[in-house]
């Protein structure tokens, strides 16, 4: 998590040199993975700008944004930041490292592993995921057919979003979702980038290498590949030793398949929403299996008035939900509520 140090940096658009993040955050050696993978990926122009950058700013990188014409764009703890003469600024009109043609084109050539046709059903998610789990949005020109989209040509903007864990970032909350040893079907609420693909990663590695005294038996469905962050099959994100994946499967599919052959103990997902999922969220907690997953919203509220899920949650088949903000950082908890919508707890933080 981001230090108080770390944080008056930021806002002070300092550049952290390499001793203070290994003084900080101790974990030189997966930073310097992550480094030297995704930079691998990057254009020869643009690889030397991003091998310059310290450590401390590798290890609060969250999106690398290229967009054709426009200056390189950098997520940081939240936060855009642009580059003038290889240093950060927050002013875009101040850059002046701008991406070419070339630089995009150079990058997707290394994503796609010089053969972009091949990656034609990655495509059609709009993202390919390349080592270590880290994912390249794709946007430019859709070419549908039936209706559907089939692939994406005439490429003119990428975001490479950095896959990451926040370790024990869920141990404040488990208390609240187990009760005599069993998992409490549990939705977790919030905006995009609020952190709920982190906390249900987090929380599938923590039930699974025990929690308890007791190994849960975990199934994960990984439909856009947000959690597992799987690469050629394999996980690269740490989920535990007892968890199984099922990655680039639909939700709905991904959740009877599971329920039929495999046994698990707890079944987690992200981002459900459409009428398929609901009906294979309620068979799931029908039979038994414990359901964990996510959902899109503000608030409690906001959720309740979606369809067809706000129906679907008014049948109370969660026992617990998580509401999550961005209001204290990535991962804040603004309440708990139990299945009958009352309030446990307000106004914490997790991790």
């Amino acid at each position: 998590m981001m230090t108080d140090d770390l944080v008056r940096k930021m806002q002070q658009n300092t550049v952290f040199d390499d001793r203070t993040y290994i003084e900080i955050a101790g974990a030189e050696s997966e930073i310097l993975k992550t480094k030297k993978t995704v930079a691998s990926y990057l254009s020869e122009s643009l690889r030397p700008v991003m091998e310059n950058l310290s450590l401390g700013c590798w290890r609060q990188l969250q999106e690398i944004r290229l967009r054709v014409g426009q200056p390189l764009a950098l997520i940081i703890g939240g936060k855009s930041f642009f580059l003038q003469a290889g240093q950060l600024i927050m002013n875009w009109q101040e850059s002046n490292f701008y991406v070419t043609q070339k630089m995009l084109n150079d990058t997707v050539l290394l994503v796609s592993h010089h053969s972009f046709y091949a990656l034609e059903q990655e495509l059609q998610h709009g993202f390919i995921t390349i080592p270590g789990g880290h994912r390249v949005g794709i946007a430019g020109k859709g070419v549908l057919k039936d209706g559907d989209l089939q692939t994406i040509k005439d490429v003119s903007s990428l975001n490479i979003r950095i896959a990451k864990s926040i370790p024990g970032i869920s141990n404040p909350i488990l208390p609240y979702l187990i009760e005599n040893g069993q998992v409490k079907n549990t939705l977790v609420i919030g905006p995009p980038g609020c952190g709920k693909t982190t906390l249900l990663r987090d929380i599938a590695k923590n039930l699974s290498q025990g929690y308890g005294g007791r190994y849960f038996q975990v199934g994960i469905v990984d439909e856009r590949s947000e959690i597992g962050c799987c690469f050629l099959g394999v996980p690269q994100l740490e989920v535990g030793p007892c968890t199984d994946i099922l990655d680039g499967v639909p939700k709905a599919i991904g959740m009877e398949l599971f329920l039929r052959v495999m046994g698990h103990d707890v079944v987690i997902t992200d981002e459900i929403s459409g009428k398929a999922d609901c009906e294979a969220v309620g068979d799931l907690c029908g039979c038994g299996v414990a359901v964990v997953a996510s959902a899109h919203g503000s608030s409690l509220q906001d959720v309740l008035k979606r369809k067809p899920l706000g129906p679907f949650l008014t049948a109370k088949p969660f026992d617990r939900y998580l509401i999550l903000s961005k209001r204290n950082g990535v991962g804040a908890i603004e309440a708990i509520y139990d299945g009958k919508f009352r309030v446990i707890k307000e106004l914490t933080r997790c991790g």
